[in-house]
């Protein structure tokens, strides 16, 4: 066979590489996404699932405080507003009165305990840890 007619196989095995490695380098890229994907939804799911991320959020944005001063005075001035109580009239007691006697008997750390505590029960109930609320 002449050499001219001879095909030049070096040649077709470099351009086979090099197509080989431009098909590789966009599924190593989508690998490396598809991956990245994965590791943050765990780590998304894992923390919502858990209790404990939704409890210390209450706790460090001072939620259970936030019930027992803010929101009883913002209902106290609501219901002296609307008049829907004439017994808060009659009585002659101020809001924050109303509002530090509310937080002495209701103090936000007992809001926060019991909580937490049915938090807890209820999270348990729903992944099928307990069978019955107590």
């Amino acid at each position: 066979m002449p050499f001219w007619k001879q095909r030049d196989f070096e040649s077709d095995v470099t351009s086979l590489i090099w197509i080989r490695r431009l098909i590789a380098l966009p599924v190593l890229l989508m690998v490396i996404v598809i991956f990245q994907t994965a590791v943050f939804t765990q780590q998304a799911t894992s923390k919502l699932i858990s209790t404990t991320f939704y409890l210390e959020i209450l706790e460090e944005s001072n939620a259970y405080d936030f019930v027992v001063t803010d929101l009883s005075n913002s209902v106290l001035e609501d219901i002296r507003r609307e008049n829907q109580n004439p017994v808060l009239e009659h009585i002659g007691l101020s809001n924050e009165l109303l509002a530090s006697s509310i937080e002495k008997i209701i103090p936000p750390e007992w809001i926060q305990r019991n909580f937490e505590a049915n938090v807890e029960k209820v999270s348990q109930y729903i992944m099928g840890v307990d069978e019955s609320f107590e």
